[in-house]
């Protein structure tokens, strides 16, 4: 049973490798097992799931990693974010790291009205306690689910808007994200995201890593994931 530590009301669970053999998709069923095994033990549950990073070896078992992965969800599911790379053992089709929530915590699906449902099994966006978590967002409408190209500064503005508006449903806005993950297939498109990403934050930036990794969809050249938070924000520096 992979390890699970609790701080507050959130508990956190590291990389959980599939302990079998086989596809992506017996693997994946194997991992969400154990996490249901971990959190059941922890007096939570997969309903009480709010965050998962879902690590794939290969682009192309997206489809049945995301069909067995519905199966374990019968609503409201978590957020989500999939990125591709190259996993530690050649016998791993895919790791997930998870955050949940604990036994009585509120968990609240946060979706702008005019928005449809996501075409994946994750919510755009949860609220547990204080912390929203936002999936990892891509340039495409929120309205239709249609994509939206352009290079990765047009790209990187529509992730951040539709940011906004998931921020905006939950009351809150990008001055409260305290935390942003960046993935870019490619690192030559650094400065262009950067140049884009930082007009929507003039002071005191969020917390943020960005790391090269393939996306699940190649029609996509930027992918960010957003934490906020409604209570008190501030900026540690050293020194």
């Amino acid at each position: 049973m992979p390890e699970a530590f609790q701080s507050g009301q959130l508990i956190y669970l590291g990389g959980v490798s599939p302990t079998v053999r086989g596809d992506v998709t017996a693997q994946t069923r194997n991992i969400l097992e154990q996490v249901q095994s971990s959190l059941r033990a922890a007096g939570s549950s997969l309903d009480h799931v709010v965050s998962v990073l879902v690590f794939l070896r290969a682009a192309s078992d997206f489809g049945a990693m995301n069909d067995a992965y519905r199966t374990f969800w019968s609503r409201d599911f978590p957020t989500r974010t999939t990125v591709v790379v190259d996993l530690p053992s050649p016998d791993t089709r895919v790791e997930m790291s998870i955050v949940a929530a604990g036994a009585g915590a509120e968990r609240t699906v946060v979706h702008p009205a005019d928005w449809v449902q996501s075409p994946s099994p994750y919510s755009y966006a949860l609220r547990t306690g204080d912390t929203v978590f936002l999936s990892g967002l891509v340039s495409r409408k929120g309205r239709d689910n249609s994509v939206v190209g352009g290079d990765v500064g047009q790209q990187t503005r529509v992730i951040l808007d539709n940011a906004g508006e998931l921020l905006h449903a939950a009351g809150l806005s990008h001055a409260h994200i305290v935390s942003s993950r960046i993935y870019l297939p490619d690192v030559a498109s650094f400065a262009g995201m950067n140049e884009a990403y930082r007009t929507y934050f003039p002071s005191a930036p969020p917390a943020r890593a960005t790391i090269r990794t393939a996306l699940a969809g190649p029609q996509y050249s930027v992918e960010i994931t957003f934490i906020a938070a409604s209570s008190s924000r501030r900026p540690i520096t050293a020194g």
